[in-house]
């Protein structure tokens, strides 16, 4: 039998000894790596290229998103500037049958959807309930038209966020591959060697710098439709409170 110090010897030339074998075949696995890279069958470049056409991709992504949140958006505007200055008259003389109808022909109106939907339950719930809980039903409508109006506003922002984060990522990683591409063996003399490595680095910049330029113009067109949205918002809100003022005035008219 071995004594305990034999045995604690023998463990560690043991695990020194596959030490040396996982060691040896991290060195084999390098050397294959090298062949490869020397014989072209790494193809560095083309990862590279790929990042310039995901960032291109993601670019007319954006791009189509964003003219399209601009178009509802600007739609929208004029539909409800165009609503208002009509509305009032309708409300104002208590013909509600005219003012839901009216809205309906301001379809893209955030606001003239919101007044659609309070109108609606005023109607049908004033032959039903007491003043109050008729005012509490309207206003109750209106909250729920309002989150879906601003479900469909936001659409798109989400995307156009995950884009604005993830393209300067994309574009260091087409950096870093252009990095490893620029360290090529070169067989000339060290000066025309060390121009050669400095001009891959250079342009191994390229696509961070272009993930960057997507981020920004990206994230901006994101804080300016989240500027209006909030400024949509706020218009909802303001409107729903005016019908709920006009609502009361009648029901304090009748009695």
């Amino acid at each position: 039998m071995l004594s305990p110090g034999c045995k604690r010897n023998w463990d560690q030339a043991g695990i020194v000894r596959s030490i040396a074998r996982f060691a040896e075949g991290v060195l084999v696995q390098l050397s294959f790596m090298c062949v490869w890279w020397q014989q072209g069958f790494f193809p560095v470049v083309r990862y590279v290229q790929a990042v310039f056409v995901l960032l291109s991709l993601m670019v007319g992504y954006s791009a189509g998103v964003m003219v399209d949140r601009f178009l509802r958006d600007r739609a929208a505007r004029n539909q409800s500037r165009a609503f208002l200055q009509r509305v009032g008259v309708a409300l104002r003389t208590r013909d509600f049958d005219q003012a839901i109808a009216m809205a309906g022909r301001y379809n893209r109106s955030p606001i003239a959807r919101i007044v659609a939907s309070g109108l609606m339950s005023f109607q049908a719930t004033m032959p039903l309930l007491r003043d109050a809980e008729v005012i509490e039903a309207t206003k109750r409508a209106m909250r729920r038209s309002a989150k879906v109006v601003h479900a469909e506003l936001s659409r798109g922002l989400g995307p156009l966020t995950s884009v604005a984060t993830t393209a300067p990522l994309i574009g260091v990683f087409g950096t870093v591959f252009g990095i490893i591409d620029s360290f090529h063996g070169c067989g000339a003399a060290m000066s025309t060697c060390m121009a050669a490595t400095f001009e891959g680095l250079s342009e191994a910049l390229l696509p961070t710098a272009y993930g960057l330029l997507v981020a920004v113009t990206t994230q901006w067109s994101c804080k300016y439709f989240r500027s209006e949205l909030e400024a949509f918002d706020l218009e909802m809100e303001n409107e729903s409170l005016e019908l709920v003022n006009c609502l009361s005035v009648y029901f304090g008219q009748r009695g």
